[in-house]
């Protein structure tokens, strides 16, 4: 979810996860009153670890050096999702160029090359842009679990943010612990 795009505030969340989503786009701005009268216990003790991060120069510190590995790791998150695409549409291309031209030449060299060129392109290009969103995706989403896992947020919440099943995120929490 774009945090920036979320509309709610805080007091007119719905539900414990609509607060999240609240308190992660707005936390930085509410009052330890209006966490306490809207928020559950969690809410609260994440706001009040925020002040306290907030305050201590050495805990600022150590925050400004994990946003930068995060904002870091997004950068080559993003990086791996562009060279997914780019590798999933040069096969596209390839096998879309090698399947035209095969169908070309079989009915005929002049009329067969242009309509395998094209039929080719244009099946490799879809073929391409389709694999490269689909690695793309997988990567984006494996890389964002993986990222909360390490923050320590339970693989059943996880699950149901992302919508993704518990056994596909299975993987990520052993790699976690090996880490």
């Amino acid at each position: 979810m774009e945090l920036p795009k979320y509309l709610k505030k805080f007091e007119d969340s719905n539900g414990e996860l609509e607060q999240w989503r609240a308190f992660l786009k707005e936390g930085k701005d509410m009052t330890q009153e209006q966490t306490s009268k809207w928020a559950k216990p969690e809410i609260e003790k994440a706001w009040e670890e925020l002040e306290k991060l907030s305050k201590d120069p050495k805990l600022r510190l150590l925050y400004d050096s994990r946003m930068k590995q995060i904002l870091d790791e997004q950068a080559r998150h993003d990086t791996a999702i562009q060279e997914g695409l780019e590798k999933g549409l040069q096969q596209g291309l390839e096998q879309g160029l090698e399947k035209g031209l095969q169908q070309g030449l079989e009915q005929g060299l002049e009329k067969g090359l242009q309509q395998g060129l094209e039929q080719g392109l244009e099946q490799g290009l879809e073929k391409g842009l389709q694999q490269g969103r689909e690695v793309g995706i997988k990567e984006g989403m494996l890389h964002s679990a993986k990222m909360l896992l390490e923050a320590g947020m339970a693989l059943s919440e996880i699950s149901k943010l992302l919508q993704v099943s518990e056994e596909e995120l299975q993987p990520l929490l052993s790699e976690s612990e090996q880490s």
